[in-house]
């Protein structure tokens, strides 16, 4: 670029921070009007060859935030040519694009500890950003960091929506926040690529609606991602554990390897949120993380896990932690060292999730799924002259008295009439209960009033004869 070229360019974003709030501000919902100096400018047009000079080098790159603003200013598309910047801060503004010249050749660095590379924020100051792209670029973070290298937030009925970012980010304290406060809710239809290594705290934190995100995280000292988002997608692998807390979410993840000495939870999956489906969940360890990994998954409200992978050649404990809410397995296989158990035997508690309904052969997961179908476990903790209601679903009623009890009461919902016929009922208890009362009718009749562990009574309703059969006590 001539030296004319370059100084135009300079004058123009020179005056217009010193124009109107009105033109120099981006509109809410749109984008400012380019430069007619071109649609297309180069980071290095802003910047003088001394320092253009120091940013080949990686030894003392200048603090480029200026530069990368006002090439914001004149044009939606700012090229960066090779090299080393560092930047504290920088606003990305409506509809701009920074793009690097590829993961190997442009290093954006932190120039701050407690402020990000990148803060790509709309608010009553900035009105909205849409459009806006990252991308091409390595980040590093600062040794002593205290923040992420990229913060993407929305507040007070602004937004930032179709907008992508895509980057590798290394040694940094997290390499994206998105929404770092709860409050804020307005970051969606956003696209995001990230490759990390090295994390000090969470490497990814999500927090938004409609949100695509391709995630490969390794290295991670604490959470690998935290997501709390709605009706999105996300691919992730990882070397560290997950936890979800979104709702109606598709999640394919898959973990490698527990980096941390000292993981932020003994489950390697974990939903923490509602209605969520896991895609081929996989878990393949090696022999070394099972002692820091209790669980493989951890389901919550409705969870599906549809053919999940428990594999690798460290065997974890157990295949799923325990929960009283309802979910759903379908298929899979687990080399883990337990399985889910129909019935309780005394020895664990956390080999029996109080609710999961099994569908398809789960042989390899479950004691109960070696066949096709469902099989919906009720776990009931009863105490004293209990009565409890088995639900239609019910397959397997598994008891849980606090004591010996003397006495308890089942309630079967529904009419006989409405009793499919066939439909096998397995009760167990882990506590002796010396009586058992049943409701009243002949149907009834021959079914044993004495539960014991370990003997466990299975009955069959033959709706022909209108009464229970006792296969099993």
């Amino acid at each position: 670029m001539n030296e004319n070229r370059r100084q135009a360019l300079i004058l123009a974003a020179t005056l217009i921070p010193l124009m109107s709030r009105a033109e120099a501000a981006p509109p809410q919902g749109g984008g400012e009007k380019a430069s007619s100096q071109g649609d297309e400018v180069s980071v290095w047009d802003f910047m003088t060859p001394q320092n253009i000079a120091r940013c080949k080098t990686s030894d003392n790159p200048p603090d480029c935030t200026v530069a990368f603003t006002r090439a914001q200013q004149v044009s939606h598309l700012v090229r960066v040519p090779p090299g080393y910047y560092k930047l504290s801060n920088l606003r990305l503004l409506n509809g701009r694009a920074l793009c690097g010249a590829g993961e190997n050749a442009s290093f954006l660095m932190q120039a701050a500890p407690d402020k990000p590379i990148i803060r790509c924020l709309s608010d009553e100051t900035t009105g909205q950003i849409s459009g806006a792209r990252v991308e091409g670029f390595s980040l590093q973070g600062a040794s002593d960091a205290t923040i992420a290298a990229v913060i993407v937030e929305a507040y007070g009925g602004y937004a930032v929506w179709r907008s992508h970012f895509s980057f590798y980010a290394s040694k940094c304290y997290s390499a994206l926040v998105v929404q770092p406060n709860a409050d804020g809710t307005n970051v969606f239809h956003c696209d995001f690529r990230i490759t990390s290594e090295t994390t000090a705290a969470t490497a990814v934190m999500l927090r938004g609606a409609y949100i695509t995100a391709n995630l490969f995280l390794t290295q991670c000292s604490s959470w690998a991602t935290e997501l709390h988002c709605v009706n999105s997608q996300f691919t992730i692998v990882a070397d560290g554990c997950v936890i979800n807390h979104g709702q109606i979410c598709t999640i394919n993840a898959a973990i490698e390897y527990i980096w941390a000495s000292r993981p932020p939870s003994a489950i390697c999956v974990q939903d923490r949120g509602f209605n969520n489906v896991y895609l081929s969940p996989t878990i393949n360890l090696y022999p070394s993380d099972v002692k820091k990994i209790r669980y493989a998954l951890g389901g919550f409200s409705n969870t599906t896990f549809m053919n999940p992978q428990i594999i690798g050649l460290g065997r974890i404990a157990h295949p799923f932690a325990p929960t009283a809410l309802p979910c759903v397995v379908m298929g899979g296989r687990s080399n883990a060292l337990n399985k889910i158990e129909a019935i309780f035997d005394g020895s664990a508690d956390d080999r029996d999730p109080r609710r999961i309904t099994l569908l398809g052969n789960c042989a390899e997961i479950a004691s109960y799924g070696s066949y096709p179908g469902a099989c919906a476990v009720q776990r009931e903790p009863v105490v004293a002259a209990f009565t409890c209601r088995v639900r239609p679903e019910t397959q397997v009623l598994i008891l849980e008295p606090s004591a010996d009890l003397l006495e308890g009461r089942l309630d079967l919902l529904g009419a006989k009439a409405a009793i499919p016929d066939g439909w096998t009922l397995e009760i167990a208890t882990t506590r002796v209960l010396r009586r058992l009362a049943w409701p009243a009718g002949t149907e009834w009749e021959g079914v044993p009033g004495t539960l014991r562990p370990g003997s466990p009574l299975k009955i069959l309703w033959v709706k022909s004869a209108g009464r229970w059969m006792v296969i099993q006590s």
